[in-house]
Parts: structure tokens; C-alpha cells; sequence
């Protein structure tokens, strides 16, 4: 690593820290144009070596916010590399900018990470909503249970004040009310065990239509998100290429019109332009 104390990847690139992506390329196309006109030697490649570390680290936006955060804290590394050079030399281009990271399609992951959460947040809200139905099932049976008996002593008593002395009434008759009693406990038990699992029932099959209606729009807008960021990453390759491209054209015709055929041959693209360059060279142009 070529860190040394001294400037910021900012200050290195020339730019401050609220620039674009687009003005961080174009600074760092011309600087490296610009150290390109250097002779060949140690220092000039440590300059480019330094430069295209700053621009690695800064072309990335996630590199880029953690360098941020790093600087906040004091805690970044500097980096020295010297900016006075002279006139421009030809045949060296600027390498073609870094593709741009699928930045839309992690923030569709992000989001689904969000969903994957709160769905698990519902099942367990439901799974607190299930306990609830069956505490408070639970509690109506037992004041049930309560109210029969209580009405199957009253029913006794009463009994038992009418047969007076006649044990084997009041026993007929108790046996008959415990019999009566279990009846209506048991009624009361099924129909309360059967609104409960129809409730549950519906809620259960209401959450996984929801559930599954939430997944299908997820799986769409991701669907979606990378076709558009792979349709992007095609868009700014294009525009790479024809910029560097553009770049070369105008070299080739400054060479040219400096008479400098040799370096203009060695960067020529198809034989159209090397016949131009022939024959400005036969022509003396």
C-alpha cells in the first residue's frame, strides 16, 4: 500500500467530499492523463499506484462511506503524491471506469431481509393471539363448570327439602343431576373447542394468503430492480466505451497533425485509420 501521512484520497483526486460519482471518473481521467506525461520511473508509478488506490477505494460507494466514517473518527489513512507535471505525452489512455455496484438490487435484498422479519414477527404475534383464545377458553369453561355446580346444588337442596327423610329419592335424584351436569359441561366444552378452532382456523389461513401475496410482490420488485440494474450496468459500459474511444479519435488526429506517425500507428483501431495515418505521413500532413 502506498499510504503515507499526508493527504486525504479526496485531496488526492482533487475533489472535495460531497462529489458525485461522475466528477470523482472525470478527475480521475485526468489526472491519470496528466501523470502519464511523466517519464517512466519509480516516481511515476508510485504517483499512478496512489492514484488508482484513492480511486478504487472512492469509485465504491460502500469503500467510500466506511473511508467517510473513518475520517469523522480520525482514523484514515493519508496519503502524498506530488501534482506538478508537465505536457501531455501520447499513446497512454485512461483506463475505462469502474462498473458501477448492483447498489438497487442489494437495497431489494435489504428490503426482503425487512419482510423475511416482520413476517416472523406476525407468526409469533399469532402464536401470542392462539395462547390468548386458549386462556380465555380455558377460563369460560372453568366459570361454566362453576355456574352447574352451583346449580346442581341448589337443584339438590331443593330436592332434598321436597323428599324430605327419603334417602333413595334424594340419591335418584342427585345421580340424575351429576348425569345432567356432565351433559352440560361436556355441550358447553365442544362448542367452545369448536368456535376456538374455527377462529384460529380462519386466522391462520388469512396471515398465509397474506404471507404468500407479500412474497409474490417481493419476488416481482426484485425481479424488476435487477433487470433495471443490469440494464445500467450495460447503459454505463456503453457510454465507457465510446468516451474512451472519443479520447483515442482525438489523440490519433492530434499525432497527426504533429506529425508524430509512429505513435499514431500504435494506437490506431482498424485499417481505415491506419490508412489515414499512411497517407497523412506519404503527404507530409
Amino acid at each position: 500500500m502506498t499510504s503515507l501521512p499526508g493527504k486525504t484520497y479526496y485531496a488526492i483526486l482533487g475533489v472535495d467530499r460531497n462529489a458525485s460519482q461522475d466528477q470523482i471518473e472525470r478527475s480521475y481521467a485526468d489526472l491519470v492523463q496528466t501523470f502519464n506525461e511523466l517519464p517512466d520511473g519509480p516516481l511515476r508509478r508510485q504517483r499512478l499506484e496512489a492514484l488508482e488506490e484513492a480511486y478504487l477505494l472512492l469509485s465504491n460507494p460502500i469503500r467510500r462511506s466506511v473511508y467517510d466514517a473513518s475520517l469523522v473518527a480520525g482514523q484514515a489513512p493519508m496519503m502524498e503524491i506530488g501534482m506538478t507535471v508537465p505536457g501531455r505525452v501520447p499513446g497512454a489512455l485512461p483506463p475505462a471506469p469502474e462498473r458501477r455496484s448492483r447498489m438497487p438490487l442489494y437495497f431489494g435484498l435489504g428490503l426482503l431481509t425487512v419482510f423475511v422479519v416482520g413476517y416472523l414477527g406476525l407468526a409469533y404475534s399469532q402464536q401470542r393471539m392462539l395462547r390468548d383464545v386458549q386462556e380465555r377458553a380455558l377460563q369460560s369453561a372453568e366459570q361454566v363448570q362453576e355456574r352447574v355446580a352451583r346449580q346442581e346444588q341448589e337443584m339438590l337442596e331443593a330436592e332434598q327439602a321436597a323428599t324430605g327423610n327419603n334417602a333413595e329419592a334424594r340419591e335418584r335424584y342427585a345421580r340424575e343431576a351429576e348425569q345432567r351436569a356432565a351433559e352440560r359441561e361436556a355441550r358447553q366444552r365442544n362448542a367452545e373447542f369448536e368456535r376456538w378452532n374455527a377462529e384460529v382456523g380462519a386466522r391462520e389461513q388469512r396471515a398465509a394468503r397474506e404471507a404468500q401475496r407479500a412474497a409474490e410482490q417481493r419476488e416481482r420488485e426484485l425481479a424488476n430492480e435487477a433487470r433495471r440494474a443490469d440494464q445500467q450496468e450495460a447503459r454505463d459500459a456503453q457510454v465507457a466505451r465510446e468516451r474512451a474511444d472519443r479520447e483515442r479519435r482525438q489523440l490519433l488526429a492530434k499525432l497527426i497533425t504533429e506529425r508524430r506517425y509512429a505513435e499514431a500507428k500504435q494506437i490506431v483501431k482498424d485499417e481505415s485509420e491506419l490508412r489515414q495515418v499512411e497517407q497523412a505521413e506519404r503527404y507530409g500532413r
